[in-house]
């Protein structure tokens, strides 16, 4: 009989507590708050002992008993973990642990102690006593929390941490937020600081009361263009629908931030199109081109519109970058197929703003067109680019992934390949990239094996140096990319990290990525060229090669000439000049004259002119250190060899040194003349090729005191190109003095 009572009690309070937490904790929540729902329950505690002790009976106790498991069970429990919500996450469960462990088992140990040392002196009334006494400590100590709980929301505000307001934890579809959040999120709205009023206006959209709504509301007059926006944000979230008329009246806020957001808001609330049309229509000539693209989708999201099709089409062909990004951001929200043609010919634009924005229009207009000028556009100069295109490819499929794998064959397109590869299933790809990884292995150990066929050949030729560094950069380019194609198969998490430390200047960085390369699946494949990175290897470019007679200059460059590599065949060719063997003129005439590179081609060409006897005037342009009077004439390969002696460039890759090259300036600067004004903006550095540089302070150059002075190879004015700076200092030309800008 007592089993049958205990079990129908039992399953009854479970059941109230069940319809208590599905259908009333909410509104508790939202009217009492949670620390208000957690004092109820030591009220429920004194009320239930003040019972008792006036009339000791069955009944009065069933019915505390139910009252207060059920209101435990089904609401107070709930309350008590999200009140953990205010305390900073590293300290939370630290925090939940200390109550639970030393308070909760402190006050255990005080009953039992009691108990056993009243041991059958104690008395029913005894135990409503304590309980009673107990209750009225633990409500003073919870009203004390409650306190403290406001004053803990406050905080969290201002410290900008809205994650104690929004706890992922949702049972039954999420709480009703406590009443002191809601509160302490409307003070906020209202707060003289403005960190803490955007704060406020950001999670407003979260909270589903009426409180919440209104004080949004009243955000959007704030002074504050964030806390307009934000207030704009929580309102779309909230589906705050009667808001729709003060929504409008930001349409004509000054900040064309704030215009754009309402237009989002706006087409969020809308219910019907024609109204929305009669506000939007007039923002397709606004100020703003931000404006403008937000207006002309939305208008276009609900129905055609010729004018807001017009309007983006106009703007994909606008002057300025920064508009066009944003004709094709709002292509690719509109979807339709008919301006594919469009967001396709952006891929070539010259800002890569645009390019960027481009690639996602393109993908989502024409799913099926797409694939080829996607994959071409992993060769895309810039990363972002590439990294936006592997994104949108890897979205398409089965097909996309064979058309990258392709891909890996084209020099230009592989390094993005790769990257679009990461973000793929690889399930059938695996004899592809290993056959990649295979070729690429063996690549690293033939551009290996020439880099050790020219050591100990003219060892001082600055030439043959920049090929011999030329040779072991490209080694580790085609050995990492062997091991980016291993990797993707062996462990994807870990690829990115491997290439990061192996491409680190630290050795202990290059330890730890070989480490990690040595638990892959396929590291067996990858060991010929693991030697590139071992700190022991032979492999600089000062090494002397076997003993031995140095290597006839045909057969050592001979193959490099004719390498795929373009960047080889310049350095091999800048090298074979001033060697008079007939063969080697022989190709080097044939690349002067029909090679696919132009800076092959030049390079070839000149290095035929250093062969032949020239007149002595025209002899110090090209042997030995450069003529500077004769800078302009001098090809990106001589320039390259003179920065590589710049200490700034030294540790530069030659491939890399190439594109420092390509944009340096010659200028010419007589003796006295000022080169910069200390105060002007810089947006150039100075590179001493001849004669000599004062560097001076005061407002007349000429008068000023000398802090320095720089000769040829030094460099000056870089720190304000670094730090967006005017000029600290002067620079005067002493002596006839050429420079490169």
């Amino acid at each position: 009989a007592l089993t049958g009572f205990l079990g129908l009690f039992q399953g009854a309070t479970t059941a109230v507590a069940f319809l208590a937490a599905l259908f009333a904790a909410n509104r508790l929540y939202a009217w009492l708050g949670f620390m208000g729902v957690l004092l109820a329950l030591p009220l429920i505690y004194l009320g239930g002992f003040a019972l008792l002790l006036a009339a000791n009976t069955f009944a009065v106790l069933v019915v505390f008993r139910f009252i207060q498991m059920a209101w435990l069970q089904g609401v107070s429990t709930t309350a008590y973990q999200a009140v953990f919500n205010v305390v900073p996450p590293h300290w939370r469960e630290q925090t939940r642990t200390f109550i639970d462990g030393v308070p909760t088992q402190a006050g255990t140990i005080v009953v039992g102690l009691a108990l056993i040392a009243a041991g059958p002196r104690l008395l029913p009334w005894h135990l409503y006593a304590g309980g009673l006494l107990t209750a009225l400590l633990a409500a003073a100590v919870i009203w004390r929390a409650r306190q403290a709980y406001g004053q803990a929301l406050a905080e969290a505000l201002r410290a900008g941490q809205p994650q104690m307001f929004l706890s992922e934890e949702r049972p039954f579809g999420g709480l009703q937020r406590d009443a002191a959040a809601v509160e302490a999120l409307v003070r906020g709205v209202a707060d003289p600081d403005p960190v803490v009023r955007r704060v406020s206006a950001e999670i407003l959209g979260s909270v589903t009361v009426p409180a919440a709504v209104n004080a949004a509301v009243q955000a959007l007059g704030d002074p504050d263009l964030q806390v307009r926006q934000a207030a704009l944000r929580s309102l779309a979230q909230a589906q705050a629908a009667p808001a729709l008329l003060e929504v409008v009246a930001l349409l004509r806020d000054p900040e064309p931030e704030a215009r754009e957001q309402a237009v989002e808001t706006l087409r969020r609330l809308a219910g019907y199109p024609g109204g929305l049309s009669q506000h939007l229509q007039p923002l397709l000539d606004d100020a703003s081109p931000a404006v403008r693209s937000r207006a002309a989708v939305a208008l276009l999201q609900s129905g055609s519109h010729p004018r807001a099709a017009a309007s983006l089409r106009q703007m994909a062909a606008d002057n300025e970058p920064e508009t066009r990004a944003l004709a094709m951001s709002a292509l690719a929200a509109w979807g339709d197929p008919s301006t594919y043609d469009l967001a396709a010919n952006a891929l070539g634009d010259v800002s890569p703003f645009v390019r960027r924005a481009a690639v996602p229009a393109v993908a989502r207009l024409d799913s099926l067109r797409c694939l080829a000028p996607l994959v071409q556009a992993l060769g895309d100069e810039d990363a972002a680019v590439r990294e936006r295109v592997g994104q949108m490819l890897s979205g398409l499929g089965q097909r996309a992934q064979a058309s990258v794998l392709e891909a890996l064959n084209d020099p230009r397109l592989e390094a993005g390949a790769l990257r679009a590869l990461e973000q793929m299933p690889l399930t059938t790809a695996g004899p592809a990239l290993q056959a990649y990884a295979g070729a690429k292995v063996s690549r690293a150990g033939q551009y290996r094996a020439w880099q050790r066929g020219l050591h100990g050949f003219e060892p001082d030729d600055e030439r043959l140096r920049l090929l011999r560094d030329s040779l072991a950069d490209a080694a580790r380019k085609q050995a990492l990319r062997g091991i980016h194609a291993v990797g993707l198969l062996a462990d994807r998490a870990a690829v990115a990290l491997a290439l990061q430390g192996l491409n680190s200047p630290s050795s202990r960085q290059q330890a730890n990525a070989l480490e990690t390369i040595d638990n892959w699946a396929g590291r067996d494949a990858l060991r010929p060229v693991l030697a590139l990175w071992d700190s022991g290897a032979d492999t600089s470019a000062s090494a002397s090669g076997p003993a031995g007679p140095p290597p006839e200059p045909l057969h050592a460059l001979t193959p490099i000439l004719h390498d795929t590599d373009a960047w080889l065949r310049a350095c091999a060719a800048l090298a074979a000049g001033g060697h008079a063997d007939a063969r080697l003129q022989g190709q080097l005439a044939r690349l002067a004259e029909s090679d696919s590179d132009p800076l092959v081609r030049a390079t070839a060409a000149a290095a035929l002119e250093r062969v032949a006897p020239r007149p002595a005037a025209s002899q110090d342009q090209t042997q030995g250190e450069p003529n500077m009077q004769t800078l302009a004439t001098l090809s990106i390969m001589d320039r390259i060899l003179f920065l590589k002696r710049v200490r700034l460039f030294s540790t530069l890759p030659p491939a890399e040194l190439k594109q420092v090259a390509a944009i340096a300036l010659e200028q010419y600067y007589l003796a006295g003349e000022v080169i910069t004004r200390q105060g002007e903006p810089g947006d150039e550095m100075y590179i001493i090729v001849s004669g000599q540089v004062r560097v001076v302070a005061g407002a007349d150059p000429r008068s000023a005191t000398e802090l320095a002075r720089r000769g040829p190879g030094d460099y000056v004015g870089e720190m304000a190109i670094i730090s967006q700076e005017p000029r600290m200092a002067s620079l005067i030309s002493e002596g006839d003095t050429r420079l490169l800008c």
